[in-house]
């Protein structure tokens, strides 16, 4: 029941809702600035040294608009840790293509590149297999293609520019994690060779320290960023904890990007439903969240069921392009991990 329902919201939504604003073409960000104090920027956009910190990640989610009007979700994110056998550094990189067109979900596996990350100053650079990702500052630009074997690839080239102040989220001594918020997105998707224009907005988070300490507690989370209409985003973060416990840690970010910090009583998250992937594999499906002190009350749909990351004998989680429906409307991701066993 939830299932079907699910998905007649999700595709009434994207019907409504789905096309990202292109606000600010062409004109200087609307407020930025760096960050100070436990994490410094530009400073913390680079590479850290593996020594000091367990693992690393920079994550792009974007809700593209291509020239023919086809909406795409596209996530490219990169990781650099030890490699767990040989204790070796080492670099990876997952990357998804949404094609709410097609209803198509495609993942190409994950690339590796068996060395240590190069250090630049205020900035990051990275060439795993076939993604490209380098920036710093707010002003990012990524290559990546996406071929799974299905009829349809994707080839990915997009210039980032950070819009808003970046959002401080979590600085805890084993977890440092940022975002900027939402980046004007412009640049080509080519899909089996036609050359299509693409605009839209990404969320970019960047995380790092020394993680593993803290994540070895973790049983599984629910990672909700939405980016809403007027220029608005949230981020609605449920960490279940292996002692039973809760975490809740979010943000409401106005138009003026002024951010309200958001905790344990500030906002709630509730699954709505369910899907089973696989015998061991059983994920959340739709979400209702809501802020009362914006009076923010939305659900979050995904727009395909299934966006599952797998690498067999790795790692499995799930990357889903989502939409906004109710108060807010806009477009969201969301990152659901630990969902599947082990």
């Amino acid at each position: 029941m939830h299932k079907l329902h699910s998905m007649s919201v999700s595709l009434l939504a994207v019907a409504l809702y789905a096309s990202p604003a292109r606000s600010h073409e062409g004109n200087a960000p609307l407020c930025p600035s760096g960050l100070s104090g436990p994490i410094n920027l530009p400073a913390d956009d680079s590479v850290h040294p593996y020594s000091q910190y367990s693992d690393e990640w920079w994550y792009y989610s974007s809700h593209l608009t291509i020239d023919d009007g086809r909406e795409l979700g596209f996530v490219q994110i990169v990781y650099t840790s030890l490699d767990p056998s040989s204790g070796a550094p080492i670099q990876y990189v997952d990357a998804t293509i949404s094609d709410t067109k097609t209803g198509e979900y495609h993942f190409g596996g994950r690339q590796f590149a068996y060395s240590a990350a190069t250090y630049v100053a205020d900035s990051f650079e990275f060439a795993i297999g076939t993604e490209r990702v380098r920036g710093g500052n707010g002003h990012d630009v990524v290559h990546s293609e996406v071929a799974d074997g299905s009829p349809s690839t994707y080839v990915v080239d997009l210039s980032l520019t950070s819009e808003k102040t970046p959002v401080l989220h979590l600085a805890d001594g084993y977890i440092y994690y940022y975002s900027r918020e939402r980046m004007l997105a412009e640049g080509t998707v080519v899909i089996d060779g036609e050359v299509h224009r693409a605009f839209g907005t990404t969320w970019f988070d960047h995380q790092f320290g020394p993680q593993l300490v803290e994540l070895s507690t973790v049983q599984n989370w629910t990672w909700i960023a939405a980016q809403l209409g007027g220029s608005r985003e949230v981020l609605a973060l449920v960490v279940d904890k292996q002692d039973g416990t809760q975490e809740l840690i979010g943000s409401y970010t106005d138009a003026d990007c002024t951010t309200t910090q958001l905790g344990a009583g500030d906002f709630t998250q509730t699954a709505l439903g369910s899907w089973t992937e696989s015998s061991t594999c059983t994920y959340p499906f739709g979400w209702r969240v809501t802020v009362p002190s914006k009076g923010i009350d939305v659900q979050v749909w995904p727009t395909i069921q299934n966006q599952d990351i797998w690498i067999p004998g790795m790692d499995r989680y799930y990357e889903g392009d989502s939409v906004v429906i109710g108060t807010d409307p806009g477009r969201a991701y969301v990152e659901l991990y630990g969902f599947c066993a082990p």
